[in-house]
């Protein structure tokens, strides 16, 4: 039976627009026409309108801090490049915009245009507060609900099914026509499709997975120990005070799940989300001691005292096997992204405790 897929522009703006792995290979397996992709125009604008947004306040957020002349001593670096100021946000949103068009097109997804409506339908919805007018202000809900329109009609007229991807809350509680099915894992069904269409080279990937659980597990704490080695993750703990030691006697991983990411001829790609308890020990200057000079203008002589810190983190990170079929795999793997490029973030959910 033929799958017929709509994303919600929640789920492009969840997997990066067009960068993440997963969105790419959900295209590709469009262009190989294993599943069939379908939207409206207002999602494909709607999504272009995402898109410009966020670039304009990431070139704005880039641009603001390579200004600071703190930052300039990298220019030293052999990966000063990072520090170019970017181009206009309106070249950017040109380019994706053009790149979104040309994915669309080798997806071989079906566009669906703007509908001639019934517009009692829509506004008996709006007027009543039914989805998806039943949340904050109403008038801009109207693309959706006209989206949601197009889609319904088109089912209903070529007698498909079609399973609908969000985020949106609202959209997940909404009550759709027979034949839509409303989900939120895009990741979930990606995992099954891929293994579905893989079989053999997914249980090998079970396997050695299984196989190399103790090295990933190293692995991991191995890099949260070396993000952990940062004073700077620690200042809303200790109010920037002075910080003479970091021990972590505890890193465990308390549970493991991984997703299908990404196949390709040889390599195939798996998320893992790990779920971690960890416990560190901060040596930092005892508030209560010490005394002010005034000729100094700082306080002196502090005694120091210990800061326990315990946290539960969930640790996204990519492994890559090297997998053609079963007589040409690699037992080993690689761990080539942890927390999806981001540092450790750590919350002090006991803030006034300490100051």
């Amino acid at each position: 039976m033929e799958e017929n897929i709509f994303l919600d522009t929640s789920i492009f703006v969840q997997e990066n627009f067009l960068h993440s792995k997963r969105i790419q290979q959900f295209l590709e397996l469009c262009s190989d026409g294993k599943i069939r992709l379908i939207l409206t125009i207002i999602t494909i604008n709607e999504i272009k309108s995402q898109f410009k947004k966020r670039a304009h306040t990431a070139v704005e957020i880039h641009n603001g801090l390579i200004k600071n002349r703190d930052l300039w001593v990298l220019k030293n670096s052999s990966e000063s490049n990072r520090l170019e100021k970017f181009t206009k946000p309106d070249i950017i949103t040109d380019q994706f915009n053009k790149q979104l068009d040309e994915a669309l097109v080798k997806a071989n997804a079906k566009i669906i245009d703007y509908p001639v409506i019934n517009t009692k339908v829509v506004f008996d919805k709006y007027f009543n507060g039914a989805f998806p007018f039943n949340k904050g202000d109403k008038k801009h809900e109207f693309p959706d609900a006209i989206a949601l329109y197009a889609i319904e009609e088109w089912c209903t007229a070529k007698g498909k099914r079609c399973i609908l991807f969000s985020k949106d809350k609202d959209f997940l509680k909404s009550k759709m026509q027979p034949g839509i099915t409303v989900q939120k894992n895009f990741e979930v069904f990606m995992d099954q499709l891929l293994k579905r269409f893989n079989p053999e080279r997914m249980s090998l990937v079970q396997q050695i997975y299984t196989d190399n659980s103790v090295h990933l597990d190293a692995e991991l704490s191995k890099w949260i120990r070396e993000e952990l080695d940062d004073v700077s993750i620690y200042t809303d703990f200790t109010d920037y005070y002075e910080v003479h030691d970091i021990e972590v006697p505890l890193i465990e991983v308390v549970e493991k799940t991984y997703t299908i990411l990404q196949v390709g001829e040889e390599m195939i790609d798996i998320e893992v989300v790990a779920n971690v308890n960890i416990k560190i020990v901060l040596t930092i200057d005892d508030s209560e001691t010490g005394f002010y000079d005034s000729e100094e203008g700082e306080v002196l002589f502090r005694e120091t005292t210990e800061l326990p810190i315990e946290q539960e983190l969930e640790i996204t990170f990519v492994v890559s096997f090297y997998i053609v079929d079963k007589d040409d795999y690699d037992t080993m793997v690689e761990v080539t992204e942890f927390n999806n490029g981001q540092s450790i973030k750590l919350e002090n959910h006991n803030r006034n405790i300490y100051y």
